[in-house]
Order: C-alpha cells, then sequence, then structure tokens
C-alpha cells in the first residue's frame, strides 16, 4: 500500500546554538522530534512529501533555518492517493495542533493597571458552554495539554500518541461528554489557576490574602442549555449537576487527604484554637460512630482530626448525591461549610507558630473552596421564549384569567401575566413532552437549590426575547411550580432585539410586580447580550455598535430605577463570532458597564486554548480582571458616535443587501462545507436552530461563521465594512474618521478586529470553492460582490487605520498568519477537491478526506472561524 515515493527526503539542517540564542522553537521542537524516529519509521515518506516546506516555514525562526537549504525548488507533484492524502492531513492537523498549544502569554500590563487601580467593585464570571467549535476530541486535549506543560522539552511518546490517535469522532457527543469536558478543565487547570491569580494579585495590590477576597467565579451552560437542544432534558440537567458537584467534593478530598498527611502538630508541641477544638466536639456529635477511631488514630492531633471529618462530611454529601445507602441524616454540605472549616484551620496554624503553612496550602485550599464550593460551577439553564408560553397554555389554559392566552398578542399577554403572579394558577397534567419535561427541569432546580443550595443554579436565561411578557411567563411558571426566586436573564441576540432591549427592560423595571421580585434577589438584574447571532444578523460594525449602544441604555436604565443591572456577554470566540481578545473586549465597552459582575461565556476552542494549563488558565484570568478593572475608557465624543452609527448603518445595509439576495442560501451551501461540518459529530446541538426550517435564519451562528472560514471568505467578520467606512468618510470626513479612532477605543477595536479577518481571509482560494457551486452563473455574481467589497474594505480600513499593510500594528500577528496562509494555500484546493469527490460519489471513505480536511484547516488557522 505504502509503495516506494518519487521523493527525496529533505532532512532539517542542525540548528545552530550559536546564532540561535533564543529558547528552543516549540515548532522546531515537535517537528525535530517528530523527524528523529517518531513517524519515520514507519511513514518516512511523509517527509519528503512538497508540504515540508509550508511545515516548516510555519515559524519564523524555523524559516531562517531551512531557507538557505531549500530554496523555492522543491517538487510540486499531485498527492492523489487516499492515503497520502489522509497522513498529509493529519501531519498539519498533528503540527499545528502541537504548535497552538505552546502559544499564549500573560497579559503583565494588564496586570499592572490593576495594581494602580485595584478591582473595586468587579466580579469576573466565566461561563463555559458546550458551543461546538472544538474539533479535537478529549482525549487528543488531554495529550495537549500535556505538550502545552513543557512546550520546549516534548515527549516524543505523546508525539507518538497524537500521530495515532484518531482525531474523528466515529459517535456523535452527548451531552454527558461534553459535561466531562467541563469538569476536566475545571477541576484540573481551573482549580490550581485560582490560587496562583489570587496569589499574583495580592503581590500586585500589596495586600493580604483575605483582602483580595475571590472575585472570580465560574458559570456553565454545559447540561442546562435546552434552546434547540433537545438532548438536553430535565434529567440530562439533574445527571450534569451531580456531576459538576462529585468532581468538586473529588477535588477537596484528594487536597485534604494529603494536607491531612501534612497536619501532623501535636496539641502538646503546637497550640490550637479553642474555636477549632469547639468545631470538634460538635463533629464528634455528627460522627459518633467515628470518634473513637479519630481519637484513638489521631492522638492529640487535632488538625488531623478536623480532616477526618471535613473528610467524612464530604464522602457523606457524596452518598445523598447518589442515593447510596450509608448515608447519615445530616445538613447538606455547602461550600460556605469547607470554608468555615478551612479557615479554622488556617487561623489557628497562624496564631500558633505555623505561618507558613498556613499562608501557604491551606490558603490555596481556602480559596478553592470560596470558589468553586461543593457544587464546583453555578449551572444557567436557557431555554426559548416561545416554550414558556405554550407551557403556560398547557399547564394553565383553564384559568380563566388567562383566557385567549394562546392567540393573544404579547402586549395583551402582559395583563394576564401581571393578574396571575399574586396567587399562581394550579398546573395541570401537560400533554406534551416538551413542556412535560419544562415541569420537570423546574422540579430538579427547586431539589438542587435545597441540597446543594442557591449557587448551583445561575442564571434561567430565556433566548429570543422580545417583550416583558417573555420574562414574567417564566416568572409565572417559576413561582407556580415551586422555584419563586430565580434570576431571570432575557437575551437579546438580534440587532432589531438588541435596539428594543432598553425599551423591553424600561418597561420591566418600572412594573412592580417585577420590582417586588428584583428585591428579592438584591435588586440586581442580570440582561445578556449575544454577540454570535447579532453578528450573524447584520455583519460585525452594525452588531458592535448595537451592542454598544444597548450596553449604554440598559446601565443607565439600572441607575434610574436604583437597579444594579449587570451584563452578561454572549461572545463568541472569534471575531466573526463577536469574539476577540479579552482585553480588547474591555476597551470597547462603555465605562459605565464595567462593574459589578462581568460575565462572559467561553466556548469550545476557547476553553482549550485559554485553560490548557494552570499557568494559561492564570494568565487568562489576570488578563481579564485587569482588563475589565482596569479599564478607564472615557465617554466618546458625540462626533465619533455619530461616525460610528453612520459606519453600522452603511455597513449592516450592504450586509443584509448580501445575505438576503436571492441565491444566497444556495451559494452558502454548495461553495462552503457547512453540509458536512453537521458530521463532524464536534457537538451534540443541532446545526439549526429548528430543524423543520431549512432557511439561513436557522442556522447557527457556529456552523455559519465556520463554514465561511473554511471556505476562505471570513465574511460574516467583513462583510459591508469597507462600505460603511467609505460611508462614513464621505459624510463626516478622513478627519473626523481619524479623530473617532484616535478620541474612542470602540473605532480602535473594531478596526483591529476587521484587519484580522481580512488577513484570514483569501479571495484567490476562496475562489476555488465556486467549482463546487450548483449555479455557477449565479455564484460568480456573487462572487464578485463579495470580492469587490473585500477590496473596498481593505482599502478602507488601511486607510481608516492609517497603515500600508494589514496587522502592522502587530508584526507578530501579521507574520504568524501570512504563515499559516502557506500551508492553507496547499490545503484548501485540496479539501476543494475532496469535498467535490464526495459531493460526485458520496463514498463515505471521500466524506472521511473531508472530515480530515476541515480539523486540518481547523488547526493552521487556530480556530473554527
Amino acid at each position: 500500500m505504502w509503495g516506494n515515493p518519487p521523493w527525496v527526503r529533505i532532512p532539517l539542517p542542525p540548528l545552530d546554538q550559536a546564532a540561535h540564542r533564543e529558547p528552543l522553537d516549540p515548532f522546531v521542537v515537535a517537528w525535530t522530534t517528530l523527524q528523529g524516529g517518531v513517524l519515520s519509521q514507519t511513514h518516512e515518506y511523509l517527509w519528503s512529501l512538497p508540504l515540508d516546506e509550508l511545515w516548516l516555514l510555519a515559524r519564523p525562526r524555523a524559516a531562517a533555518l531551512v531557507r538557505h537549504a531549500l530554496g523555492d525548488a522543491l517538487p510540486r507533484e499531485p498527492v492523489d492517493d487516499r492515503d497520502d492524502v489522509s497522513h498529509v492531513l493529519r501531519l498539519a492537523n498533528v503540527i499545528f495542533n502541537v504548535l497552538n498549544v505552546a502559544e499564549g502569554g500573560d497579559d503583565s500590563a494588564a496586570l499592572e493597571r490593576l495594581a494602580h487601580r485595584g478591582i473595586g467593585t468587579i466580579r469576573l464570571s466565566p461561563v463555559l458552554t458546550a458551543h461546538p467549535t472544538e474539533t479535537k476530541r478529549r482525549t487528543i486535549l488531554h495529550t495537549l495539554q500535556r505538550i502545552a506543560q513543557a512546550p520546549a522539552h516534548v515527549d516524543p511518546a505523546d508525539l507518538r500518541l497524537l500521530w495515532f490517535t484518531e482525531e474523528l469522532r466515529r459517535r456523535h457527543l452527548d451531552v454527558a461528554d461534553e459535561v466531562s469536558t467541563g469538569v476536566f478543565y475545571l477541576t484540573t487547570s481551573l482549580f490550581d489557576a485560582i490560587p496562583r491569580v489570587y496569589r499574583r494579585l495580592c503581590r500586585a495590590l500589596g495586600v493580604e490574602a483575605d483582602a483580595v477576597g475571590t472575585p472570580i467565579r465560574f458559570g456553565s451552560w454545559i447540561g442546562g442549555d435546552r434552546d434547540g437542544n433537545p438532548s438536553v432534558t430535565a434529567e440530562v440537567t439533574k445527571a450534569a449537576v451531580v456531576a459538576y458537584a462529585t468532581a468538586a467534593l473529588e477535588a477537596f478530598r484528594s487536597r485534604l487527604d494529603a494536607l491531612k498527611r501534612r497536619l501532623t502538630h501535636s496539641a502538646h508541641l503546637a497550640g490550637v484554637s479553642s474555636a477549632l477544638l469547639e468545631s470538634l466536639r460538635r463533629d464528634e456529635e455528627d460522627f459518633v460512630h467515628l470518634a473513637p477511631y479519630v481519637r484513638s488514630h489521631y492522638v492529640d492531633e487535632p488538625y488531623r482530626q478536623k480532616i477526618y471529618y471535613l473528610l467524612a462530611r464530604i464522602e457523606n454529601e457524596r452518598r445523598r448525591l447518589h442515593d447510596e445507602a450509608g448515608a447519615l441524616d445530616l445538613q447538606p454540605l455547602r461550600g460556605q461549610d469547607l470554608e468555615v472549616a478551612l479557615r479554622l484551620i488556617r487561623d489557628s496554624l497562624a496564631a500558633h507558630g505555623d505561618e507558613s503553612l498556613a499562608a501557604g496550602p491551606m490558603q490555596d485550599l481556602l480559596w478553592q473552596a470560596a470558589t468553586f464550593g461543593v457544587h464546583l460551577v453555578s449551572l444557567d439553564i436557557r431555554q426559548e421564549a416561545t416554550v414558556h408560553h405554550q407551557a403556560i397554555v398547557e399547564l394553565f389554559g383553564d384559568d380563566p384569567r388567562l383566557e385567549g392566552y394562546e392567540t393573544a398578542s404579547p402586549s395583551e399577554r402582559l395583563p394576564m401575566l401581571l393578574a396571575c403572579l399574586e396567587n399562581p394558577p394550579r398546573s395541570r397534567t401537560p400533554h406534551t413532552p416538551l413542556v412535560a419535561d419544562l415541569v420537570a427541569l423546574f422540579d430538579t432546580v427547586a431539589t438542587v437549590v435545597a441540597e446543594l443550595g442557591a449557587e448551583a443554579i445561575g442564571s434561567y436565561v430565556i433566548s429570543m426575547t422580545h417583550h416583558p411578557s417573555d420574562v414574567l411567563a417564566v416568572l409565572l411558571l417559576a413561582r407556580a411550580l415551586g422555584v419563586p426566586d430565580l434570576d431571570i436573564t432575557p437575551l437579546f441576540e438580534t440587532i432589531p432585539d438588541l435596539r428594543a432591549s432598553g425599551e423591553v427592560v424600561a418597561r420591566l423595571l418600572a412594573l412592580p410586580a417585577y420590582r417586588e421580585h428584583l428585591a428579592r434577589r438584591g435588586w440586581r438584574q442580570e440582561v445578556m447580550l449575544g454577540y454570535s447571532d447579532s453578528t450573524k444578523d447584520g455583519g460585525m460594525a452594525a452588531s458592535a455598535f448595537a451592542l454598544y449602544r444597548a450596553q449604554e441604555r440598559l446601565v443607565e436604565l439600572g441607575d434610574e430605577h436604583g437597579v444594579a443591572v449587570e451584563l452578561f456577554h454572549g461572545r463568541g470566540g472569534t471575531v466573526g463570532r463577536g469574539g476577540g481578545p479579552l482585553s480588547q473586549v474591555a476597551r470597547a465597552h462603555p465605562r459605565a458597564a464595567l462593574r459589578g459582575t462581568i460575565r462572559v461565556t467561553e466556548q469550545g476552542e476557547t476553553i482549550s486554548y485559554r485553560y490548557t494549563t494552570s499557568d494559561r488558565a492564570s494568565a487568562t484570568l489576570l488578563s481579564a480582571l485587569g482588563a475589565f478593572a482596569g479599564s478607564q475608557a472615557p465617554a466618546p465624543p458625540q462626533r465619533a458616535v455619530e461616525v460610528a452609527r453612520v459606519i453600522a448603518e452603511a455597513s449592516e445595509n450592504a450586509y443584509r443587501a448580501l445575505t438576503q439576495r436571492a441565491g444566497f442560501a444556495d451559494y452558502f451551501e454548495s461553495v462552503t462545507p457547512f453540509p458536512e461540518l453537521t458530521q463532524l459529530r464536534i457537538g451534540s446541538r443541532p446545526a439549526r436552530r429548528h430543524q423543520a426550517d431549512q432557511g439561513l435564519a436557522t442556522i447557527r451562528a457556529i456552523p455559519w461563521v465556520f463554514a465561511w472560514a473554511q471556505a476562505r471568505h471570513t465574511l460574516p467578520a467583513w462583510f459591508g465594512i469597507g462600505t460603511g467606512l467609505r460611508a462614513a468618510r464621505e459624510a463626516c470626513g478622513d478627519g473626523a474618521l481619524d479623530a473617532a479612532r484616535d478620541s474612542w477605543p470602540f473605532i480602535a477595536a473594531m478596526l483591529e478586529n476587521v484587519q484580522i479577518a481580512l488577513a484570514k481571509a483569501d479571495m484567490r482560494l476562496a475562489r476555488g470553492y465556486l467549482s463546487l457551486a450548483s449555479d455557477p452563473v449565479e455564484a460568480a455574481s456573487i462572487f464578485a460582490v463579495i470580492e469587490e467589497e473585500f477590496e473596498r474594505t481593505v482599502d478602507e480600513t488601511l486607510r481608516a487605520s492609517r497603515q500600508r499593510s494589514l496587522l502592522a500594528w502587530s508584526p507578530t500577528l501579521a507574520a504568524s498568519l501570512a504563515l499559516r496562509n502557506r500551508v492553507l494555500a496547499e490545503l484548501n484546493p485540496l479539501q476543494v477537491e475532496l469535498l467535490a469527490a464526495w459531493r460526485s460519489r458520496h463514498d463515505l471513505a471521500d466524506l472521511t478526506l473531508v472530515l480530515r480536511s476541515i480539523n486540518a484547516i481547523a488547526a493552521v488557522q487556530k480556530n473554527s472561524g
């Protein structure tokens, strides 16, 4: 099968240590390790493929080492054997996955700003989601995590493992798989990052541990996000909560068990506080059957006795969670119980001569207990607004106060709901599985709150919120079904909804019945803003401007009504989904919005990139704290706001003219690998919000952006902005555009983001995908519009940025993307050939190669769009 390749292997020149005094480049390490026998024993010919030069040129120092040896005289024979193609694609995947985890850094500048200003009232809450953007299997993520721990000393065994591990999933992910992945990051890198973060804060701010507090909490949608995902049922949500809590208990059990071996202090030789001794007496009352053993095995060792009882409480709680026999009838163990016990030990140690142990591992564990509790993470629930109205009809439809509810308008429903809030109607038996599951969900939430505490459940997020009645419907259901104090979060996703969000929230905050609910919730109202869907809806500039104005108005409304409006940012990982660096996002926020709790979604590939190791995770969290707490952006000049308004309006018009054009949906589905993406099995959630509707509107933002990135259009992140910039220049003048960029970080951030998107696009390679079009004539016409706008956007962006080339503000990023693009110049045409073969023959072997090409391109691009 392998045969004898016609190419001559080109060895990597040896490193000249004198000429390269920098740390060894991770890419060179990985490449030379692979070449040094890890793979070449069986696939020696791979190293002589024409792609050699491109792999090597993926890093500047590697390029310097080989350019003189290789020149441009490499063979360019086509690769047409399926095995050859498969191994080329897998090689790209392995090499660039290794390279990607080796990159990353710490934003020390953000931390310096934080040191000068303090963290104030900022609370940061990253929220992990299972949004399907991570193409790598969990087993591969585990291997990459080990590599990321020491990228300059790659273990050949790990590279061998990557090579021999199948990167394509052979079955669809279920929610339990996604929960396991979330637990993996939470209990490894994130759990250990928390003490590092707070120690850095202590040093930066010059304060003691207790003065720092614990401004970081973690949330999750994994197991609670049921919007358009029938796999997430009430039983699944319950199982997710149990999995999170079990993982938290195990994390504390293992650490306490290790700590017990260090707390061997004798009461005769080291003092102990009276508060700790009193707590031991209470422990003996709770665990009467254990007390004789504890006293006889840990004679005069009060700290070890206390740890032993803590371990007993943890085991008892685990049994309760799993309904196992033998659980004692004690009060449920809560996070604050752990905190109290650990603080007793820490303070007693510090007061009686062992400050180092108190300030070291005891303090670390105390920070972890305060951050994760016994629930590990606060699980949000998300459901679409129409489901709640359906539930009200099914459950309460015979109540005269709700007569005509099913056909009533949102405004007509509002007084009906208000009339029912004080005395909620009794629920009937639901007659559809959807509503039956919703009833079971509220029962599950009530049980979780009783067992693990209110902090185990986060927000109840209502997607596609359009009217105050959408929020009151959930409040009525919550009261009727036994969860009256639920935090309810409206989510505004489309650009029209973002523009209307102020009016909706204003009406909501003015309702006396809803204000009573807010009073019980500490006068807090969370509002979620959708970045991905709004970008898909109207393009990047229109989305960014609508988000900015919505935040301004929502915070103003909170001040007017005496309510702390806290913003939940539903950001994607990439520019095309409203993402980008957290520090850049903070600069572009209204200043008033950077207070209170900042919640931000972390999706798929961004989780693995930002939180692969505890070092990477702590750097990410510190950078985010520094960016949000340290941001002091002044209010923008009105002239700058007008410039942004013109850009947003003109770009949205151009974007909608394209995406609503007849034939555009067919263009998207035929010239991109969207249909094939749905077979990657990278998530439990369907690619469409409503499976029966095959229009563009039902396609979720993630596969939308992913498919455009694969076909090198990256269209959602830049299309229309050239038209918008030109309109602003013509309407306001170059001087106004320059002044807006210099005076308002929002404009500067937008120009930086669009440059990243443009640098990742390639119209020459995108044109190659036109051969896949079902209507070649129409496809050529549509592409002509895209190409013209691309050129306009490049020209206008450079002009507005006062730059001669894209990414001139970041030469490192420019070089990285340029060199990655050289690899993609080989992979994209190969993907086109593979797509054509699969679509013409429908041979599953061809589909496998297509899916490998998607993984390879995503790895080289470093993201899924």
